[in-house]
């Protein structure tokens, strides 16, 4: 008859005990309310109970039941077992702020022999691998983490700078000035998928000497297949003899609604100085759960042959337009490379305000 595993679980120790089943000669309509008879003194092993709508009525049923009942320890205690090495080959991990203790967001974590990097999620905790072993954590304005032993909680130290001369100049916003251009039906667009990678443009004011500070950058993204807003890292690098710098020079966090949509970013209240050599801006996706979606994509072989696989992106998709000139570079593991493209896609779909 049918019964509930689940109800059973707690007395399957019980029932294993049993080394005899005899044939039950009694209806025992009065005993329904039995789990389990006393330690069967009389020498008959009885199982009878309406909670499990139970009812033994032969030997056979007797014997089917208890080998039933064994299996079905054998199959739970498997599926304990597998539960217990999913968990322990799957590790949850936070980083925090190693003087206040505050989880640190989208701090990046960076493995030995992957060619992929993983970010914590908003709440600084992200998901360990089993076959992934943490090199060293790093995230804008703290200090470099390399991990030499094994732990749950890692904290980071903020960085600081001691700076010997600081000048400090406020805009006046008598003239305003706009770098780059946005084509909204543009077409093209990066994306990240497994590996992590960042893409930048240079941006120059030839035209105008004086000093001039950033007020607003808008740009061009896509959010699809996701329920809340994707997270980008908006990353400056300096001009370095037509190369990005090495370090980040400048780190912010934004956030991108769904669909394809101009986002806006405001300076206004802390405005950057844009630098006399011009400034390389650009983006580095956050690779997390969060910013993820799964897609079906088709491959055409030069053979005919087709194949579909599932492939997994992060959000945004950030868009670029037509440019005869190209200073695109391609951020990978801190080196830049040149992006080369025959199609002349060159340049970030990115409007940048100046102001005096």
């Amino acid at each position: 008859n049918k019964f509930s595993f689940r109800k059973f679980w707690p007395l399957r120790n019980e029932i294993i005990q049993i080394k005899k089943i005899e044939t039950c000669r009694h209806h025992c309509k009065a005993k329904t309310k039995t789990r389990l008879l006393d330690k069967f003194s009389s020498g008959k092993h009885f199982i009878l109970t309406k909670i499990y709508n139970l009812k033994l009525v032969n030997n056979s049923e007797s014997q089917y039941f208890y080998l039933k009942i064994k299996t079905v320890k054998k199959f739970l205690t498997i599926i304990y077992i597998f539960g217990v090495c999913f968990i322990v080959s799957q590790q949850k991990i936070k980083v925090i702020d190693a003087e206040n203790n505050q989880p640190i967001p989208y701090a990046k974590i960076i493995f030995i022999g992957k060619d992929y990097s993983k970010n914590t999620e908003e709440n600084g905790e992200f998901t360990l691998s089993e076959s992934e072993e943490i090199d060293k954590i790093v995230c804008f304005g703290y200090e470099d983490f390399l991990v030499k032993t094994y732990q749950n909680v890692y904290s980071l130290k903020p960085k600081y700078k001691e700076i010997d001369n600081v000048e400090i100049s406020k805009p006046i916003n008598a003239n305003s000035f706009t770098l780059g251009e946005i084509i909204k039906n543009s077409n093209h667009s990066f994306i990240a998928s497994k590996n992590t990678w960042g893409v930048v443009d240079l941006f120059k004011n030839d035209e105008n000497t004086s000093k001039t500070f950033i007020k607003k950058i808008k740009f061009l993204s896509k959010v699809v297949d996701i329920k809340n807003p994707a997270k980008i890292n908006l990353v400056f690098y300096k001009n370095e003899n037509g190369k990005p710098s090495n370090e980040i020079w400048k780190s912010f966090i934004i956030s991108c609604e769904k669909g394809k949509k101009i986002n806006e970013v405001s300076f206004e209240k802390n405005p950057i100085l844009f630098p006399k050599e011009g400034v390389f801006i650009g983006f580095e996706w956050i690779m997390n759960e969060e910013n993820s979606y799964t897609k079906k994509v088709t491959n055409n072989y030069p053979d005919g042959t087709k194949t579909t696989e599932k492939n997994t992106y992060i959000n945004p998709s950030i868009f670029c337009q037509d440019s005869e000139q190209n200073n695109l570079f391609i951020i990978i593991k801190s080196r830049s490379i040149k992006f080369n493209n025959t199609k002349k896609f060159n340049r970030l779909s990115i409007e940048i305000d100046l102001t005096d």
